[in-house]
């Protein structure tokens, strides 16, 4: 039964923002169809099963996550008006039927078949990669795009994210996965196999030219290297230096971090527009994904107008979080990574894990990413965080 909730989700993550359908004046890609499809056919399953729900820690946690996003939307319902209230409730299911991810799959994961799962996964990310190259040969930008919004990205990765620096810190989480994979296989073959698809990855993050991925795939190699793998994770790091010292335009993109440039000018001003919104509602935010609808009016007379994706957020993720569910919201969001984490920590020391172990790496990862760029909030990212955080937590049954 596994394979037919956990496939589905796969195969709309690797789809994208290729494939969406307008529903309600909203453009609604595939992956959240096939999320909310498995969602309620689980919740369908467990009511026949009361006895397969995760331990009771884990569901507080959980609820106390949930509860604390939903009042932010409830408190600022009156002040968002009937139109961008029902935005922002869709939004709000939409976060909730995510986070349903690991509860409705519970019943139905299978320690034992972890292999599997991240067979299953590897599998995705190398379909991601794969289809990013050949968009770099068919379409090295994006210029026939930006009618819809889009940056036209020249000559970087965007396979079907269509954004490098999503793209790239989600292949950076297979980078992550290929190596704890390694490490579980047992014949010569399996292990070639999966070392010419982890240095793959590592070529194709280096080749989405972001600066947010690099950090975060790095951050994930040293920490399953120094917990795990460390010759093995030296050579990934060693790739990333030797790419660094010959790739002129890696050096200009690091380079301007220290410059200043566009880009990071860009992010600077996103970072004091969500303080600004964090001062006016401190304690529950102006509502989850209101942003849009709230940060023109604590901002400055004059403000640039953005487009209306980057209005619903800021380049940080724990700051859109603050800004848009307040410190009730944060600190709920810090608790439940404290429960999962804390749960997670002894995988470490039990060589047959993988779950777990990349839970850790993948969180790490994204906490560094996503002081620059709104990366864990986004549809694609967010749910592989989740199915992550499901077989993690069932590997420790």
């Amino acid at each position: 039964m596994d394979k037919w909730l956990i496939i589905p989700i796969l195969i709309g993550v690797g789809l994208g923002q290729l494939i969406k359908w307008p529903i309600a004046g909203l453009s609604i890609p595939a992956v959240d169809i096939a999320v909310t499809g498995v969602v309620l056919i689980g919740l369908g399953m467990m009511v026949k099963h009361w006895s397969s729900w995760p331990p009771r820690p884990v569901l507080f946690g959980w609820s106390i996550l949930m509860v604390a996003i939903a009042l932010s939307w409830l408190v600022n319902l009156s002040a968002l008006g009937v139109s961008n209230g029902l935005i922002a409730l869709l939004f709000l299911g939409r976060f909730i039927i995510y986070g349903l991810l690991p509860i409705v799959l519970w019943p139905h994961l299978n320690a034992k078949r972890s292999v599997v799962y991240a067979g299953w996964l590897l599998v995705l990310f190398l379909w991601v990669a794969v289809l990013g190259w050949l968009q770099l040969g068919l379409f090295p930008d994006l210029v026939l795009f930006e009618y819809l919004g889009l940056d036209p990205h020249n000559g970087r990765l965007v396979s079907t994210f269509l954004d490098p620096n999503l793209v790239g810190i989600f292949l950076s989480f297979g980078v992550g996965l290929g190596i704890l994979m390694w490490g579980r296989a047992t014949s010569r073959r399996d292990k070639v196999i999966i070392a010419v698809v982890s240095v793959f990855l590592i070529v194709s993050v280096l080749a989405t030219f972001s600066r947010s991925a690099l950090l975060a795939m790095v951050v994930i190699l040293l920490m399953i290297g120094w917990m795990r793998y460390r010759r093995v994770v030296g050579i990934g790091l060693i790739i990333v230096a030797l790419a660094f010292m010959s790739i002129p335009r890696l050096q200009d993109r690091l380079s301007g971090v220290w410059q200043l440039d566009v880009t990071v000018r860009y992010r600077i001003e996103s970072w004091q527009a969500g303080w600004r919104l964090i001062k006016a509602k401190p304690i529950f935010g102006v509502g989850y994904n209101a942003i849009a609808s709230q940060r023109y009016q604590y901002s400055p007379a004059g403000t640039e107008r953005l487009s209306r994706q980057a209005e619903n957020g800021f380049d940080s993720s724990l700051l859109t979080m603050a800004a848009a569910s307040g410190l009730v919201g944060l600190l709920a969001f810090l608790n439940w990574l404290i429960i999962i984490l804390k749960r997670t920590w002894r995988s470490w020391t039990v060589d047959a894990t993988i779950f777990g172990p990349l839970l850790w790496a993948v969180t790490a990862g994204l906490m560094g990413a996503s002081l620059f760029v709104n990366a864990w909030l986004t549809a694609t990212i967010l749910i592989i965080w989740w199915l992550i955080i499901g077989v993690g937590l069932k590997e420790q049954e």
